[in-house]
């Protein structure tokens, strides 16, 4: 083991300059991240090295390559898409179905179909945290560049679905709350009309950025709203008699706003089932190009699979389609 190395274990500190390129919510996996640390000029044999940290490492933490960077890579800052995986089980998406593969193909088609709703810029104000503080101290809008099912697998005897989503950055359960409304789609619990009233398009004449200090005025209106909706209708009960139609109309209106509360609660899916898959760092590795330095893309563990690049280029034709249609109604708008 290198001294340096041992050093700063004992020491129980950080290495110098140290960055990674995202970070996971509790119960969350990351099977393939990326660090960036200041270390010494290392020589000799590379997979050596690796050796020698991966047997001072815990079982379940193992380092798969090492690259050498430019003085000013930053893993965070330089890494723009980061790409998620959900373990879907097949019988959770549909349960009792049949797993044959004709069936796990009809079942994707399906999700394919649905996916399209979150592809490009979306508010994902009703798939986070639902609380008015992080609302008015986070951008709600995130864009979505790829969200497919690249294939299906077998575990344990097991079928499961792998969705795979793709982007810049992600709201706190904003992916589990993505599963989650798939899943109830799927077993016929919510709707594709449910899941207009919960993503939302970008508000217009803001930048396709959203607000944070409106939502929160917004989402504050709202509460006062239904407390006097409620306040109301407990009048309205009371003094009953003649008010009796009022009582009944005060009535509906709660029932309306208890509508609307549940097509507001977007399911989160279990953390178990969600890892962090890749990390993406287009314009860092173009200006490698040309020189004797790796592009991080070779970080990748396992080359695509049958079948993921056509889905893969299918979906970037249709998210570019869409986001030229999008520029066009813009300019006929000015």
């Amino acid at each position: 083991m290198h001294p340096s190395f041992d050093a700063a274990r004992r020491a129980k500190v950080n290495p110098p300059a140290l960055s990674r390129a995202a970070r996971t919510d509790r119960g969350v996996h990351a099977v393939s991240n990326v660090l960036g640390l200041s270390l010494p000029a290392l020589g000799g044999n590379s997979a050596r090295w690796l050796d020698e940290v991966n047997a001072a490492l815990p079982p379940d933490v193992r380092l798969l390559r090492r690259l050498r960077t430019t003085a000013e890579f930053h893993a965070q800052r330089h890494c723009e898409r980061r790409r998620y995986e959900y373990l879907l089980p097949y019988d959770v998406v549909c349960p009792g179905g049949d797993a044959s593969e004709e069936e796990v193909v009809r079942t994707r088609q399906r999700l394919k179909a649905l996916l399209k709703a979150f592809r490009g810029t979306k508010d994902f104000s009703h798939f986070t945290r639902q609380s008015g503080a992080y609302q008015a101290a986070h951008d709600m809008c995130r864009h979505i560049f790829k969200i497919f099912v690249p294939r299906a697998c077998r575990l344990d005897g097991k079928v499961f679905l792998v969705l795979s989503i793709c982007g810049s950055s992600f709201l706190y359960h904003m992916i589990r709350k993505v599963v989650g409304a798939l899943v109830g789609m799927m077993r016929g619990a919510l709707t594709e009309a449910w899941l207009g009233t919960v993503l939302l398009p970008p508000p217009k004449g803001q930048g396709g950025r959203h607000k944070p200090k409106a939502a929160a005025e917004q989402a504050a209106g709202q509460e006062v709203a239904e407390r006097e909706a409620a306040g109301a209708a407990e009048e309205a009960a009371e003094e009953g008699g003649e008010e009796g139609g009022e009582a009944a109309e005060a009535a509906e209106a709660l029932a309306r706003l208890e509508v609307v509360e549940r097509l507001e609660a977007v399911p989160l899916a279990p953390a178990q089932g969600l890892y962090l898959a890749e990390c993406l760092y287009f314009s860092y590795d173009m200006r490698r190009t040309g020189t004797r330095l790796l592009p991080l893309r070779t970080l990748r563990e396992e080359p695509p699979c049958p079948g993921a690049v056509e889905e893969e280029a299918e979906a970037a034709a249709e998210a570019a389609a869409e986001a030229a249609a999008e520029a066009a109604a813009e300019e006929e708008e000015l």
